[in-house]
């Protein structure tokens, strides 16, 4: 189990207070959607999550221990934009090995064809090099994924595919997911359940679990 335990947080030392008291949790092979507005909070707390950002306040832990420092972290935060998320001087190739090489499989899952490995990131589409990077995530050690916007600007055939994936995913290796998103119709059919930011923490969104709900 992934935890964020009464995390606060603010911008600044007199900034805006984003995060107050905020608690989420995320089971193994659970997809968990998140929603809010622009700027309320959701991307934060992702990212305070994957320890990419720390915390005024709370912690982060999974099965009630701090994460440990160093190595390939278990959790891996994957960003709306994947050319801000890699090396523009590597090619694809070294980017997909960074932490282990993707099995054949998963290259083939995600679409992610041989003659990539030569290029540049920048000459890939955005839907290709998210997929690269969602690719280059399923390192061995692998426990929980923060996909935050990770569809939201790509044409729709490339949303299923890569969300197919992924649910696929999160059912075998029993890896949690936290779907963040503005698109309520696609939380409702790839998420267990649901919460919203307000007043600066995660709220329950419905008792039942979506994805069972949309399917009926």
């Amino acid at each position: 189990m992934l935890e964020a335990r009464a995390i606060s947080f603010r911008f600044g030392a007199s900034g805006r207070t984003v995060l107050d008291d905020a608690s989420i949790a995320i089971a193994p092979g659970e997809i968990v959607g998140l929603s809010g507005p622009s700027g309320i909070g959701k991307s934060t707390l992702g990212r305070i999550l994957a320890q990419h950002v720390r915390p005024d306040s709370g912690r982060v832990v999974i099965d009630g221990r701090p994460v440990a420092a160093g190595g390939f972290h278990p959790v891996q935060f994957l960003a709306q934009s994947p050319i801000l998320a890699v090396n523009p001087r590597w090619r694809v190739g070294r980017i997909l090995a960074e932490a282990s090489p993707p099995d054949e499989e998963t290259r083939a899952a995600l679409g992610i064809r041989p003659d990539w490995d030569q290029r540049y990131p920048h000459e890939l589409s955005g839907g290709e090099l998210q997929r690269v990077a969602i690719a280059r995530a399923l390192a061995p050690g692998l426990r929980y994924l923060v996909a935050d916007e990770i569809s939201a600007m790509l044409d729709a055939v490339t949303q299923v595919r890569i969300w197919t994936f992924l649910r696929r995913l999160a059912a075998e290796r029993s890896i949690g997911i936290l779907a963040v998103s503005h698109d309520a119709a696609l939380l409702a059919r790839i998420c267990d359940r649901r919460e919203a930011m307000g007043s600066g923490r995660p709220v329950p969104c419905a008792a039942e679990p979506l994805r069972a709900r949309a399917a009926s």
